[in-house]
Protein backbone atom coordinates (compact mmCIF):
# COMPACT_ATOMS: atom_id res chain seq x y z
CA UNK A 1 0.00 0.00 0.00
CA UNK A 2 0.91 3.63 -0.19
CA UNK A 3 1.69 5.44 3.05
CA UNK A 4 3.14 8.68 4.33
CA UNK A 5 6.10 7.93 6.59
CA UNK A 6 6.93 9.81 9.74
CA UNK A 7 10.30 9.23 11.36
CA UNK A 8 11.03 10.01 14.97
CA UNK A 9 14.34 9.60 16.77
CA UNK A 10 14.66 9.48 20.53
CA UNK A 11 17.93 10.17 22.34
CA UNK A 12 18.45 8.78 25.78
CA UNK A 13 21.64 8.85 27.79
CA UNK A 14 22.35 5.77 29.85
CA UNK A 15 24.68 5.73 32.84
CA UNK A 16 28.07 4.20 32.21
CA UNK A 17 27.55 2.82 28.73
CA UNK A 18 27.14 6.02 26.71
CA UNK A 19 24.26 7.41 24.75
CA UNK A 20 21.69 5.47 22.77
CA UNK A 21 19.41 6.55 19.98
CA UNK A 22 16.20 4.73 19.18
CA UNK A 23 14.70 5.23 15.74
CA UNK A 24 10.97 4.83 15.61
CA UNK A 25 9.05 4.89 12.35
CA UNK A 26 5.33 5.46 11.88
CA UNK A 27 3.20 5.25 8.75
CA UNK A 28 -0.20 6.71 8.03
CA UNK A 29 -2.29 5.28 5.18
CA UNK A 30 -2.26 7.68 2.25
CA UNK A 31 -6.06 7.48 2.03
CA UNK A 32 -6.25 9.03 5.54
CA UNK A 33 -4.02 11.95 4.52
CA UNK A 34 -5.39 12.73 1.04
CA UNK A 35 -8.68 14.36 2.14
CA UNK A 36 -6.69 16.75 4.37
CA UNK A 37 -4.26 17.63 1.58
CA UNK A 38 -7.12 18.09 -0.91
CA UNK A 39 -8.98 20.35 1.53
CA UNK A 40 -5.92 22.55 2.09
CA UNK A 41 -5.28 22.87 -1.66
CA UNK A 42 -8.91 23.55 -2.61
CA UNK A 43 -10.14 25.57 0.37
CA UNK A 44 -7.04 26.82 2.19
CA UNK A 45 -8.10 25.13 5.42
CA UNK A 46 -8.73 21.67 6.82
CA UNK A 47 -12.36 20.62 6.56
CA UNK A 48 -13.65 17.57 8.40
CA UNK A 49 -17.13 16.10 8.66
CA UNK A 50 -18.73 16.90 12.02
CA UNK A 51 -21.77 15.53 13.82
CA UNK A 52 -21.00 16.57 17.41
CA UNK A 53 -21.20 13.39 19.48
CA UNK A 54 -19.01 11.24 21.69
CA UNK A 55 -19.68 7.52 21.51
CA UNK A 56 -18.70 4.26 23.17
CA UNK A 57 -19.23 0.59 22.38
CA UNK A 58 -22.19 -1.22 23.88
CA UNK A 59 -20.49 -3.79 26.13
CA UNK A 60 -21.03 -7.53 25.82
CA UNK A 61 -22.49 -7.47 29.31
CA UNK A 62 -25.08 -4.84 28.35
CA UNK A 63 -25.90 -6.84 25.23
CA UNK A 64 -26.49 -9.93 27.41
CA UNK A 65 -29.24 -7.92 29.15
CA UNK A 66 -30.99 -7.20 25.85
CA UNK A 67 -29.41 -3.99 24.57
CA UNK A 68 -28.45 -4.10 20.89
CA UNK A 69 -24.89 -3.89 19.58
CA UNK A 70 -23.97 -0.47 18.29
CA UNK A 71 -22.53 2.89 19.25
CA UNK A 72 -23.88 4.34 22.50
CA UNK A 73 -24.18 8.15 22.55
CA UNK A 74 -22.34 9.49 25.62
CA UNK A 75 -22.33 13.22 24.77
CA UNK A 76 -24.22 15.44 22.33
CA UNK A 77 -22.61 18.83 21.78
CA UNK A 78 -24.74 21.96 22.03
CA UNK A 79 -25.90 23.43 18.71
CA UNK A 80 -24.53 20.39 16.84
CA UNK A 81 -25.92 18.55 13.81
CA UNK A 82 -26.59 15.58 16.11
CA UNK A 83 -28.71 17.68 18.48
CA UNK A 84 -30.59 19.25 15.57
CA UNK A 85 -31.21 15.75 14.17
CA UNK A 86 -32.69 14.54 17.46
CA UNK A 87 -29.91 12.34 18.88
CA UNK A 88 -29.86 12.14 22.67
CA UNK A 89 -27.45 10.89 25.33
CA UNK A 90 -28.24 7.23 25.96
CA UNK A 91 -29.30 6.48 22.38
CA UNK A 92 -27.69 3.48 20.71
CA UNK A 93 -27.03 3.89 16.98
CA UNK A 94 -27.54 0.45 15.41
CA UNK A 95 -27.64 1.32 11.68
CA UNK A 96 -26.56 4.15 9.38
CA UNK A 97 -28.27 4.37 5.99
CA UNK A 98 -29.50 0.82 6.53
CA UNK A 99 -26.05 -0.66 7.24
CA UNK A 100 -25.54 -2.24 10.69
CA UNK A 101 -23.16 -0.59 13.17
CA UNK A 102 -21.33 -2.97 15.48
CA UNK A 103 -19.55 -0.36 17.61
CA UNK A 104 -18.31 3.17 18.10
CA UNK A 105 -15.27 2.94 15.81
CA UNK A 106 -17.49 1.89 12.91
CA UNK A 107 -19.78 4.89 13.44
CA UNK A 108 -16.84 7.28 13.74
CA UNK A 109 -15.37 5.87 10.52
CA UNK A 110 -18.66 6.26 8.61
CA UNK A 111 -19.03 9.85 9.76
CA UNK A 112 -15.41 10.53 8.81
CA UNK A 113 -16.08 9.28 5.27
CA UNK A 114 -19.14 11.53 4.90
CA UNK A 115 -19.29 14.93 3.26
CA UNK A 116 -20.63 18.14 4.84
CA UNK A 117 -24.36 18.57 4.11
CA UNK A 118 -24.78 14.81 3.55
CA UNK A 119 -27.86 13.40 5.28
CA UNK A 120 -27.33 10.24 7.33
CA UNK A 121 -30.34 8.15 8.30
CA UNK A 122 -29.60 6.66 11.71
CA UNK A 123 -31.56 3.82 13.27
CA UNK A 124 -31.52 4.40 17.00
CA UNK A 125 -32.54 2.25 19.97
CA UNK A 126 -34.01 4.56 22.64
CA UNK A 127 -35.67 3.35 25.83
CA UNK A 128 -36.89 0.10 24.31
CA UNK A 129 -38.06 1.67 21.03
CA UNK A 130 -36.39 1.74 17.63
CA UNK A 131 -36.65 5.04 15.75
CA UNK A 132 -35.09 6.58 12.65
CA UNK A 133 -33.50 10.02 12.71
CA UNK A 134 -31.89 12.06 9.96
CA UNK A 135 -28.67 13.87 10.85
CA UNK A 136 -27.16 16.29 8.36
CA UNK A 137 -23.35 16.22 8.59
CA UNK A 138 -21.75 19.56 9.42
CA UNK A 139 -18.27 20.88 8.75
CA UNK A 140 -15.53 21.38 11.31
CA UNK A 141 -12.90 23.85 10.10
CA UNK A 142 -9.27 24.06 11.23
CA UNK A 143 -6.65 26.46 9.96
CA UNK A 144 -3.95 24.80 7.89
CA UNK A 145 -1.30 27.00 9.52
CA UNK A 146 -2.24 26.75 13.21
CA UNK A 147 -1.12 23.86 15.38
CA UNK A 148 -3.84 21.43 16.40
CA UNK A 149 -4.58 21.40 20.12
CA UNK A 150 -5.47 17.79 20.84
Amino acid sequence: GEVVGITNAKYSGSSGSGATIDNIGFAIPLNDVMPIIKSIIEKGYISRPYVGISVADVSQEAQSYGLPAGAAIRLVNEDSPALKGGLQVGDIVTHVNGDPISGSSELVSLIGQSQPEQALTMTVFRKGQTIELTVTVGEQIQSATEKSQR
